[in-house]
């Protein structure tokens, strides 16, 4: 099932890759995981297997747009199969980022990081990480630049010369009606 959904993946239908790459690991968990087959599949390597379909299949997430989906996936492999699976904390790295949930993608990058400082999607996704997030701070400050200058327009043409308080002491005026107590 795994090479039926690379098929799929490398035909970009990523759809029908990703229900089989779901199948593959949901089966082999229920049949498999347990005890070696007749192949010679060991328990390990039923893992392994486990491990890759669910990596591929957060990839077919990521493609599909579905990036809480594909976090989502990529947890179950850190927390139930290898917490220091490269593959799955940059793939939630890179969903998180293209999420715009740039908390989770620090810390998916951080953790990728700390288990290896060199590798070069980790690095990868640090540089991507830190690109998006420069985008989004200026997406935001020129955002709120543009409301704060509507704001203020408003507020100016709204106000008329007669809603301002007088300066004028030729009026017999003391000063002090303005002032503070």
């Amino acid at each position: 099932k795994k090479t039926l959904g690379n098929f799929y993946f490398s035909h970009q239908n990523y759809e029908k890759a990703l229900r089989i790459y779901t199948a593959a690991a949901d089966m082999i968990i229920e049949l498999k995981l347990h005890e070696s087959d007749d192949k010679g599949t060991s328990p390990e390597g039923a893992k392994q297997l486990v491990i890759d379909c669910l990596n591929n299949a957060s990839l077919s997430q990521i493609r599909l747009g579905q990036y809480k989906e594909a976090k989502n996936t990529c947890g179950k492999v850190i927390q139930n199969w290898d917490k220091d699976n490269m593959k799955a904390l940059c793939r939630a790295a890179h969903a998180s980022i293209l999420d715009g949930t740039f908390v989770e993608a620090e810390a998916s990058i951080k953790a990728a990081l700390s288990v290896h400082a060199e590798d070069k999607d980790a690095l990868k996704m640090q540089q991507l990480y830190r690109k998006k997030k420069r985008q989004y701070i200026e997406t935001e400050r020129k955002l709120y630049s543009k409301m704060a200058s509507a704001f203020v327009e408003k507020d100016n043409s709204e106000m008329s010369s007669s809603d301002l308080p007088s300066n004028d002491y030729s009026t017999g005026g003391t000063g002090t009606e303005y002032a503070f107590s």
